[in-house]
């Protein structure tokens, strides 16, 4: 690899969910099809010369067969998600937030009925407090931060029915930064439920280049402390200007316990993302982006295409 300058990395979520889900509950919801798809095609809107109002997922199976309306994310005037709710299905999964004037989220509600999801969120100078209770228990996760505004900790708690109305430290994680204030570790501490001060941990390293900031390489270890996944990046330049931009090309995660292998290709054009290619396990999402926009998800199962959303946007 060519001598590089610091860099910005950016990072993508795949934010796609399918919207013909039966019965299922809030919160397996956002695991469906793997990779990490999630329920709205985005947090907050994307940049573009008009604010968008509203993104539409439209859902076939084929290019050739008909769509159907799925996922309707909408956000305000400042990009901020105002809610999403499931065209097929309404009462599968509703979601709402209530924001405050500056657009952060107060309140979350998800679903209906027993399955209504209430989060609350408390912000301090120091931590970020969001509780949530869901099917008889009441849980809490505890964010801290140091004078940098960087995550330093992370607890996590739950009470009600067999744990008692004292809460129960379910799971810890701590943060550590190296001098260029980059993350290097995550150690996850998941404690043994109800009433247990034992506890199995876990970690999670990053690895940088020497003389830049561009992130090398991520290794996550197991529970008896054998390595699992091993995540390798690699970068093109993009030269839009005398100093070149670096971006991320190419994740290869491996899967040491079950000898598999995931890639995600970033793609590029004039500099913003074109395409975004997930592959695992045979299967393959190819996302493609139009001036920082998602507009298509394209799904196969070796070479046969499942799955194919269009994204619709509205604007202010």
């Amino acid at each position: 690899m060519k001598n590089l300058s610091p860099i910005n990395i950016e990072y993508w979520k795949l934010n796609i969910g399918y919207s013909v889900i039966k019965k299922i509950s809030l919160l397996s919801f956002i695991l469906f099809l793997g990779f990490n798809l999630h329920a709205q095609p985005y947090d907050k809107a994307p940049e573009t010369k008009k604010k968008v109002k509203r993104i539409t997922e439209w859902v076939s199976p084929s290019l050739k067969a008909k769509s159907v309306k799925g996922m309707a994310s909408s956000f305000d005037q400042n990009g901020h998600l105002l809610n999403y709710t499931s065209g097929g299905e309404p009462s599968i999964l509703n979601t709402y937030n209530i924001l405050n004037k500056k657009g952060v989220v107060l309140e979350t509600r998800e679903g209906k009925g027993i399955d209504l999801l209430l989060t609350r969120y408390t912000y301090k100078s120091d931590r970020t407090i969001k509780e949530w209770s869901f099917r008889g228990k009441l849980n809490r996760e505890v964010v801290f931060f140091n004078k940098k505004k960087q995550k330093i900790e992370m607890k996590t708690y739950s009470k009600g029915l067999e744990l008692g109305n004292k809460f129960q430290l379910k799971e810890r994680v701590i943060y550590k930064y190296n001098t260029r204030k980059q993350l290097v570790s995550e150690k996850i501490m998941v404690y043994n439920m109800p009433n247990s001060k034992k506890f199995d941990t876990r970690k999670k390293t990053y690895h940088y280049h020497s003389s830049h900031r561009y992130l090398l390489k991520t290794i996550e270890y197991d529970f008896d402390g054998t390595v699992s996944i091993v995540e390798d990046y690699a970068y093109t330049d993009i030269k839009l200007s005398k100093a070149p931009m670096y971006k991320v090309k190419l994740i290869i995660s491996n899967y040491l316990k079950d000898k598999t292998v995931a890639t995600k290709e970033f793609l590029y054009k004039k500099g913003k993302i074109w395409q975004k290619i997930t592959t695992e396990r045979g299967i393959r999402h190819i996302e493609v982006f139009a001036d920082g926009r998602l507009i298509r998800l394209r799904s196969y199962n070796n070479e046969n295409i499942y799955r194919v959303v269009d994204y619709q946007y509205e604007y202010y």
